[in-house]
């Protein structure tokens, strides 16, 4: 029994370090949510939106699909920049 409480600690331990992390300079910094710093990124400004009714998603407006931000934040939008789907989308619409 003992063990399950110190698992059970550990857990709850591990799950809000990735909620509250700290960067080099001791600033928390919270993941998981929709940051609208990245409208103005102009890596992002050209399809990027913010989702209304759920702040751990943004919304790609060339591929017109939802992206989850929720486990890594910008490098999951990253992630989905550098998808063959997503560039031949945003190629289409620049022509």
């Amino acid at each position: 029994m003992m063990e399950l409480s110190t698992d059970v600690v550990r857990a709850k331990a591990l799950l809000g370090s990735v909620e509250n992390k700290e960067n080099k300079n001791g600033v928390k910094k919270q993941k998981g949510v929709f940051n609208k710093d990245w409208l103005r990124d102009p890596k992002y400004s050209e399809f990027l939106l913010a989702v209304n009714h759920d702040e751990s998603k943004a919304r790609c407006s060339a591929c017109n699909k939802d992206i989850s931000v929720h486990a890594g934040g910008k490098s999951d939008l990253d992630k989905h920049v550098y998808t063959v789907k997503h560039q031949d989308l945003i190629k289409k619409k620049q022509k």
